[in-house]
């Protein structure tokens, strides 16, 4: 998954803390990551991110049972 990268819109992300730019075009997985890394940190409604979350980025191998 490190080597996917995802036609995106322009993101920029600023906090008190962080501030990053992604040009309109393509994100990595790795900024994914670290977009919820550091979205995390964050307090209450102050996230970026709020539907990011550990199992979308580490889907792992979840089977469903489906008639």
């Amino acid at each position: 998954m490190n080597g996917k990268r995802f036609i995106f819109p322009e993101f920029k992300f600023n906090s008190s803390t962080y501030s990053f730019f992604v040009p309109a075009g393509e994100i990595s997985w790795r900024l994914l990551n670290d977009v919820y890394d550091r979205d995390q940190k964050l307090e209450g409604n102050l996230r970026k991110a709020p539907k990011l979350t550990y199992g979308t980025l580490h889907p792992g191998n979840n089977k469903q049972n489906v008639q």
